[in-house]
């Protein structure tokens, strides 16, 4: 599948999406709603059912990916605090601005990029990858929001959190690789049939959050530029060079760079929407940073020759 007619895929649902938000067809409410089952139901069958493309994949390439994307989200949060200086964020807003960097929509928008790309084995590379992604959004991420707003007391940590259904499918994933549990066409089937509604669903939900900005309120923040530069090219462009400078798979390569530079993950915006100056960057920076992403994305595929 070429990288033109992908983009028109994704851009198609995610005008859907936007016209269906606008029509009030769906609202936050059921974005929300539906928001759960992607991150619950088709998003973890969709990691599962990747475990079935990995035949002959060697163990210490997952490995390796595993190890180098935890080392990526301990340096991260360094790279946003820089960001954030450099920047001159007032201080209410810091954390909010390093979540932007730290959490790249993986998952929502990554899982169905790096499908339609690299095929069903990105998709385990990707769980992989970014299995920090939830240990560092709750460790850290609500930690940093409550901060920045100044609050003393907030939802509570709590352990339960981070055994989530993503975090449980990668988990799995690895189990079952590397423990060589085959998995039967029975259970791979319907998990398939389940996992594809991730691709369509997630771009469409996109599409209908973004129709609650107005255009004038996302392009007129000027550091909102600065961060999607850093967000969609810098960021990818220092794994890539950090990858290649260590010589890693080129396969491997391609799967991190495309999905370490998607937009600013939607989880931002839920996460900082209880409160209202970290609320609206957090929802502007996924808006602005989703819409940038239409262009830098096919940029990367074709840099990197997918």
């Amino acid at each position: 599948m070429t990288i033109v007619t992908t983009m028109v895929k994704l851009f198609a649902a995610m005008i859907l999406g936007f016209v269906l938000g606008k029509k009030d067809i769906f609202d936050p409410t059921t974005c929300k709603k539906l928001s759960k089952v992607i991150v619950s139901i088709t998003g973890p069958a969709l990691v599962l059912c990747s475990v079935a493309s990995t035949d002959g994949t060697d163990p210490k390439l997952v490995m390796t990916a595993f190890v180098f994307g935890v080392a990526c989200y301990l340096v991260l949060p360094f790279l946003g605090f820089a960001f954030a200086k450099a920047m001159r964020v007032e201080k209410g807003l810091t954390g909010t601005y390093i979540l932007t960097i730290l959490l790249c929509n993986n998952a929502f928008m990554g899982f169905p990029v790096v499908q339609a790309m690299l095929g069903e084995e990105a998709i385990f590379f990707t769980s992989i990858l970014h299995f920090g992604f939830n240990i560092m959004f709750y460790a850290l991420g609500l930690a940093l929001v409550r901060r920045d707003a100044s609050l003393e007391s907030g939802e509570k940590f709590k352990l339960r959190s981070l055994l989530n259904s993503g975090t449980v499918a990668a988990i799995l994933v690895m189990i079952i690789f590397f423990g060589k549990m085959p998995l039967p066409e029975l259970v791979t089937a319907p998990l398939s049939f389940v996992g594809n509604l991730t691709m369509p669903l997630s771009m469409i939900i996109i599409g209908a959050n973004m129709a609650q900005y107005s255009l004038k309120e996302v392009f007129s923040d000027k550091r909102m530029y600065a961060l999607a530069v850093m967000r969609l090219i810098l960021v990818p462009l220092i794994i890539y060079g950090v990858m290649t400078l260590l010589h890693m798979d080129p396969y491997l390569i391609k799967v991190a760079t495309i999905t370490f530079g998607m937009p600013v993950a939607a989880l931002v915006a839920m996460a900082t929407a209880p409160y209202e100056k970290q609320g609206k960057v957090g929802a502007v920076a996924v808006a602005f940073t989703t819409i940038f992403s239409l262009i830098t994305i096919p940029l990367w595929a074709i840099l990197l020759g997918v």
